[in-house]
């Protein structure tokens, strides 16, 4: 199977664990690295329907908005559902770039992979990331395996 190309200025997510089996959800902002086994292994039409199948989730917890942002409502959705979401910030910078994805929600009870439905775990296309979600305020690229921005 051939990697797709990145979906540049597409505002779109992708999924992945951490060493903890929690579940971490990155948004673009249109540049963020996206794994490049994500771009591989999901078919188009998957990749693209990866937020709209998160938000079929139930709300499961509370959860914290970490950085104030203008429409947070994607954000702690994701997080209502368990999940630790994460947006590409360095898009919106014009300097002091962090090459990171910044924690914006965070679930109170976070969700694991073994409560994720099979299509979901799917999604996750085998992403691990060697972090634990939640401790630290950023994901940097670095950890980010075959990190694709092009």
């Amino acid at each position: 199977m051939s990697r797709q190309p990145y979906p540049h200025g597409w505002d779109v997510t992708w999924l992945a664990a951490d060493k903890e089996g929690r579940i971490g959800v990155f948004v673009t902002a249109g540049s963020g690295p996206i794994p490049e086994i994500v771009l591989t292994s999901l078919e188009q039409e998957r990749f693209e329907d990866i937020e709209a199948r998160i938000v079929t989730l139930p709300t499961i917890t509370s959860a914290r908005l970490l950085v104030p942002v203008k429409r947070p409502d994607d954000y702690l959705g994701f997080a209502w559902r368990g999940l630790f979401a994460y947006d590409w910030s360095d898009v919106h910078r014009t300097q002091g770039y962090r090459h990171a994805y910044e924690l914006l929600a965070a679930p109170e009870r976070p969700l694991g992979v073994a409560e994720l439905p099979p299509d979901i775990v799917e999604l996750l296309a085998g992403v691990v990331l060697d972090t634990a979600f939640g401790h630290e305020p950023e994901v940097h690229r670095d950890l980010i395996p075959n990190a694709v921005t092009e």
